[in-house]
C-alpha cells in the first residue's frame, strides 16, 4: 500500500471514527431509543447506534480497504471488526493527538492483519504418497505422522498433536498444559499463506488447485486412477462422497453408483520428476510471478484448469475450461475479437499445419458459440463430448504453457509471438518435448 492509498484509509476512519462517536449512546433515554431502532450494537466498551452515517462510513471504509490490500489480503469482515474496536476504544476521547494515534493504530491493525503469516493444514484426498514428500511452490504434500513429527520440534508442537484417522476430529477439552490433538487424514496438505486469516482456506484451495495442476500437466506416468478427461477430480481436502439417488423409469429402478474415487499416485518416477530443476524453476515462475507476466497468467488458468476438472456439471466444466484458455490467450487490447483471437492463437500453439489450424480454430469458434449461448442466453445446454474436447484442448495448450522457458516475460510478448505465428509461420516458442 502506497503513501497516497494510506492517506485516503486516514481520512475514510476519521470519517468512520467521527460518525462512531455521534452515534455513541450516551444515556438511559439513548437506550430506550435504540433498542426501538433497526439496528445497535453492544459491547464491553458501550452501546452504538447504527445511523445511516455510521453505517456508511463502515461500508466506504472496509471496501475501499479491502480494494487496496486486495483479494487475498482485504477482508472486510475483518476490517469492520477492526474499526469497531477501535472505534469503540476512541469514543470518549477528547485528545486530538489521541484521536489521530488511533486512527493511525486502526490503519495499521487492519495491515498487520492483512499480512498474517498462516500455515495451513488440510487433509489430502487426492495424493497417494509412496515416498518421499511432495513440494509445488508454497504445496506441500506430506503424511500427517511426518509433520507431526516436525511439529514436535518446533514451538507449536506444544500446541498442536496431529494423529492420522479417517477424518478430521479434535480433543474438546484438553487439560491444562496440554496440546489439543487433531485426527487428520493419513496424508495432508501443508500450504504457507501470506493474508487475512479469514480469506486462508480459499486461498489454501486455490493454490492447491494450482500445484495438483501444474503436476498434471508434469508428471512422466499415469496410475489406474488418475482422473481422466471427464473424470469429475474430488475436492483436495474435502472426502469424496457418492452422488446417490434414485432414478425411475417406467418398468425399472436404480440406486447411484460405487466407485473408486480418482487419485494421483505419487510414484518414484514422479518424484525425480518433481526434483528437476526446470520443474522448480517453472513453479517458482508462476506461484512468485511477476505481475503481467506469462508465468502470472499461466497460474491463473491452472487454478481454473482444476476447478473444471472437480465440477459435476456439464456446462460449469465448459465455462471454468474456457475462462483457463481465455487467461493465457487473450490480451488486454479491447479492440481485438476474443473469439478469433483465442482460435488462432490455441491453433498456432498446437500445430504448425496450417490445415490443422483451420480445423482447429473452425472447432474452437463453435465450441465459443456455446459458451456465448450460456453466458448470455443462460442455456445450459452443453454436451459431455463438448465438455471434455474443451478439457482436451485447454490441457494441451497449457501442457506446452507449463515447458515453455523464461515465464518471467511479459505476457504481452507471448500475445504478440502467437499473433506473428497466425500469418502462417511456425510459434517460435514451441518447447522441445
Amino acid at each position: 500500500m502506497d503513501k497516497q492509498q494510506r492517506g485516503e484509509l486516514q481520512k475514510l476512519a476519521t470519517i468512520y471514527v467521527d460518525a462512531f462517536r455521534e452515534a455513541a449512546v450516551q444515556g438511559r433515554d439513548d437506550v430506550a431509543r435504540i433498542l426501538r431502532s433497526p439496528g445497535w450494537t453492544l459491547h464491553e466498551l458501550g452501546a452504538i447506534e447504527h445511523t445511516p452515517e455510521l453505517v456508511q462510513a463502515l461500508a466506504d471504509l472496509s471496501q475501499r480497504a479491502a480494494e487496496y490490500l486486495g483479494a487475498t489480503k482485504g477482508n472486510e469482515s475483518a476490517i469492520r471488526k477492526i474499526a469497531e474496536q477501535c472505534a469503540f476504544e476512541l469514543k470518549d476521547e477528547s485528545n486530538p493527538e489521541v484521536l489521530t494515534s488511533g486512527i493511525d493504530r486502526l490503519i495499521d491493525t487492519i495491515l498487520t492483519r492483512a499480512t498474517t503469516v498462516i500455515e495451513g493444514i488440510y487433509p489430502n484426498y487426492l495424493f497417494h504418497l509412496a515416498g518421499a514428500d511432495v513440494s509445488i511452490g508454497p504445496v506441500r504434500a506430506t503424511t500427517t505422522q511426518r509433520f507431526d513429527q516436525e511439529l514436535r520440534e518446533r514451538p507449536e508442537g506444544e500446541l498442536v498433536r496431529l494423529v492420522p484417522g479417517k477424518r478430521l476430529t479434535y480433543t474438546e477439552f484438553p487439560e491444562p498444559g496440554d496440546a489439543w490433538t487433531f485426527t487428520i487424514h493419513p496424508v495432508c496438505w501443508v500450504v504457507s499463506i501470506v493474508g487475512a486469516p479469514e480469506n486462508a482456506d480459499e486461498e489454501a484451495k486455490w493454490l492447491i488447485d494450482v500445484a495438483v495442476s501444474y503436476l498434471r500437466l508434469l508428471v512422466p506416468e499415469r496410475g489406474p486412477l488418475f482422473p481422466k478427461i471427464g473424470d469429475v477430480e474430488p475436492h483436495p481436502f474435502f472426502p469424496h462422497h457418492e452422488k446417490a439417488g434414485i432414478k425411475l423409469t417406467c418398468t425399472a429402478a436404480s440406486f447411484g453408483k460405487v466407485s473408486l474415487p480418482p487419485t494421483y499416485s505419487i510414484t518414484p518416477l514422479i518424484q525425480r520428476a518433481i526434483a528437476t530443476d526446470s520443474f522448480k524453476a517453472n513453479a517458482d515462475a508462476i506461484f512468485n510471478a511477476r505481475p503481467k507476466s506469462l508465468g502470472e497468467q499461466i497460474g491463473r488458468g491452472l487454478g481454473w484448469l482444476a476447478r473444471g476438472r472437480q465440477a459435476a456439471d456439464r456446462a460449469e466444466r465448459f465455462l471454468y475450461f474456457f475462462t483457463a484458455i481465455e487467461a493465457v490467450l487473450t490480451r488486454d487490447d479491447k479492440t481485438s475479437p476474443v473469439v478469433q483471437t483465442i482460435a488462432r492463437h490455441a491453433a498456432v500453439m498446437l500445430t504448425d499445419d496450417n490445415g490443422g489450424r483451420a480445423e482447429l480454430a473452425s472447432l474452437l469458434r463453435k465450441l465459443y458459440s456455446n459458451r456465448s449461448a450460456l453466458i448470455h442466453g443462460g442455456d445450459p445446454s452443453v454436451i459431455w463430448t463438448s465438455a471434455n474436447t474443451l478439457q482436451q484442448i485447454a490441457e494441451s495448450i497449457f501442457f506446452l504453457l507449463v515447458r515453455t522457458p523464461d515465464l518471467a516475460r511479459k505476457h504481452e510478448s507471448f500475445c504478440d509471438e502467437l499473433a506473428r505465428a497466425t500469418y502462417g509461420l511456425p510459434w517460435s516458442g514451441r518447447p522441445q518435448i
